[in-house]
């Protein structure tokens, strides 16, 4: 065990895993990809779009490979409708509906680093619908129009969203 995780830059590692707050994945990602080290981060990637770029870059600059958490791509149920989706069987999909009902209580956010635009980036959004989220563009691939709101509606003690509402519109339709 380290207690500055710059101490392992130089160990010739193969692979590292970022299971830190958001806000110090991007430094740690990309001291990594530049040491040699292909990194798996947990989710949300970054803390913001900027960090996000910079972790792309480290990835493409480096040759090595980055990836986020997304565990739920690999459950039984998830890799079985992916498979039908792919194979078209169903015919168009014209309509798609993710309802995420996952709660966080209000001592979730006492955390100090939690419920911060700064330190999390993000609320329910960011933090655990990104899931669902991921798991439709997955399938559905990248939206052509989107229309969101999203609102702190019962966490005092946040200043991060903890309701989000989104339409988005595919390619397909």
């Amino acid at each position: 065990a380290v207690t500055d995780y710059t101490e392992l830059l130089a160990q010739n590692i193969d692979l590292v895993s970022v299971c830190t707050p958001p806000y110090t994945h991007a430094s740690i990602a990309c001291d990594f990809m530049q040491a040699g080290a292909h990194v798996l981060v947990e989710k949300p990637m970054a803390s913001s779009l900027e960090e996000a770029d910079l972790m792309l870059r480290a990835a493409q600059e480096s040759g090595k490979l980055l990836s986020v958490v997304a565990q739920n791509r690999f459950t039984t149920p998830m890799m079985k409708l992916k498979g039908v989706l792919d194979s078209k069987r169903m015919g168009p999909i014209v309509h798609v509906q993710v309802d995420s009902f996952w709660w966080r209580g209000h001592n979730y956010y006492d955390l100090w680093w939690r419920g911060t635009w700064e330190k999390e980036g993000g609320g329910c959004t960011l933090n655990h619908a990104v899931h669902h989220i991921d798991a439709m563009l997955w399938m559905m691939g990248p939206p052509v129009e989107l229309q969101a709101m999203m609102a702190n509606t019962a966490h005092d003690n946040a200043e991060v969203e903890d309701i989000s509402m989104a339409m988005l519109r595919f390619q397909e339709g």
